[in-house]
This record gives C-alpha cells, structure tokens and sequence, in this order.
C-alpha cells in the first residue's frame, strides 16, 4: 500500500501514515534495529510504500520504504488548517409560542375531521 507520512520522530522512529485507501491511518512503530534504515530517513510529507497489518484495534505499516521524499510536504499542515464542516444552525422553538399554538383553536376552514369508523357506520343506518 501506497501512503503519505503525517508525522515522524526520528527518536523513537515512529511514524503515522494517512494510507491511499482513505481508511484508518497506519502506525509504525520502529525499534532499535530499524534506526539505521531507509525509514528514519523519511520525514512528514514523504510517499512511502508499505505492507499493512492489523490488530489491537489499529492498522500498523510494515516494511516501511520511502517512495518519494517531500512529494506532499504541504500535506501535513494542510490538514491541521482543514476547516471542519460548519454545524447546521437549528433554530430553538420559541416556547411561548409554541404554547399559545397549542392554546389556540383551529379554525373550522383548516380542519379536516375524520370520523371513526364505528361512527360512520352506525350514522349510515
């Protein structure tokens, strides 16, 4: 699978990956013996190509390799500037209002009664 690192620390070399299938993120999580590999090379930005995995509840990239260095540098902060989608304004009810509209009575020219059907048959005898 193809992905863009988010986020990288070349201390703990770990890494977090927005993956090309637009599902979950991956995280990798290297170790000691990865220090020195093509991986703590990379940086937020880089295309990397990776194997993916899941357990724990989370995808995890495997076998990490750089694909192409600052391809989408601008990326990363891109989504931390994202407007999130404005909240669709609900009016509140005005409660007096709403009140006094149950008070009120409907005007005969508004209502349309509907009788039961016991009622319709015993007034056709």
């Amino acid at each position: 699978m193809l992905g863009v690192v988010l986020w990288h620390d070349t201390n703990s070399n770990r890494a977090v990956i927005w993956c090309e299938d637009h599902g979950d993120l991956a995280y990798f999580d290297g170790c000691e013996a990865l220090r020195d590999c093509e991986i703590a090379q990379i940086g937020a930005g880089d295309l990397v190509r990776f194997d993916v995995s899941e357990g724990r509840n989370r995808r995890f990239a495997r076998n990490p390799t750089p694909v192409g260095q600052g391809n989408f540098s601008d990326l990363p902060q891109v989504l931390r500037e994202a407007e999130t989608p404005p909240k669709k304004h609900t009016p509140r009810r005005n409660r007096a209002r709403s009140a006094l509209a149950l008070q009120s009575k409907p005007r005969d020219s508004n209502v349309v009664r509907l009788w039961p059907i016991a009622m319709t048959a015993a007034a056709a005898d």
